[in-house]
């Protein structure tokens, strides 16, 4: 890694999909240092497997050839795995968290393929036991993003993105988080790459590569607020805790 580098780190459901996307289109260097080889000149082989097909649906489906700076890495690996990486910003995407876990059991419901990542059969058991890292989702997210939070505002560059203000405004939101980083673009390119980033664009491309046989998408609704179609009283007590409720409060979701 490079100390110009910007680490976009999300729990899974936040939508970095649709950020990543946005990222390609612009033709800016993208890479998912889950799947992706990092080269020593600095760019990257980009990944085939079947996921990265499904959400890739741009022009761009693959970084530059040639390298360029800043890279713009997605994570979901939590802050202390960059301890003794020095990085030039964090751009930390978030999304009410109601609606981040619930669309992060959805994905592992429809694509969990070993017994680490297999979840079980109702949202209510998923937020009732760890996963992953010993404790439980709602636990789990209010960790996660309260230490890249902490490392974040010792970076250059820090911005958090949220998932509904792409959604609402995807042109502002965009350039509010370029800008800073001395990256311009013109209102129409922002609109062309943020609606070729659209639920609806990239909904349409899934259709279009998916394997057939299965229902499971990657897309799966894209909706601002979707927790108030599945919300009920037994689910409500999950997100009551206190840290959780004022860390969630600090990024603008009164819960």
């Amino acid at each position: 890694m490079r100390d110009d580098d910007i680490v976009m780190p999300s729990i899974g459901g936040a939508g970095s999909s649709l950020l990543g996307n946005v990222i390609l289109e612009l033709g800016l260097h993208y890479v998912d240092l889950t799947k992706e080889t990092l080269r020593p000149d600095g760019s990257s082989r980009p990944p085939t497997d079947e996921i990265t097909r499904r959400i890739r649906a741009g022009r761009f489906a693959e970084a530059p050839e040639r390298p360029t700076a800043p890279r713009f890495m997605k994570t979901h690996l939590p802050a202390g795995e960059f301890e003794n990486h020095a990085i030039g910003g964090v751009w930390m995407l978030v999304r009410d968290p109601r609606d981040a876990l619930y669309s992060w059991y959805q994905y592992h419901r429809g694509f969990a393929r070993l017994p680490w990542e297999q979840v079980p059969g109702t949202f209510e058991e998923f937020l009732a036991k760890p996963f992953f890292i010993g404790v439980p989702p709602v636990a789990a997210w209010t960790s996660y993003y309260r230490e890249w939070a902490g490392r974040g505002r010792g970076c250059a560059h820090f911005t958090t993105l949220r998932f509904e203000d792409l959604k609402r405004r995807p042109v502002t939101t965009m350039r509010e988080a370029l800008e800073p980083l001395g990256l311009s673009y013109s209102t129409g390119q922002l609109g062309r790459a943020t609606e070729r980033s659209s639920f609806t664009a990239m909904r349409r491309h899934e259709d279009s590569v998916a394997a057939t046989g299965g229902s499971a998408r990657v897309m799966r609704s894209g909706a601002v607020d979707g927790w108030r179609s599945w919300m009920t009283p037994e689910l409500e007590p999950f997100f009551t805790g206190s840290d959780f409720t004022a860390l969630a409060q600090s990024f603008g979701y009164d819960l």
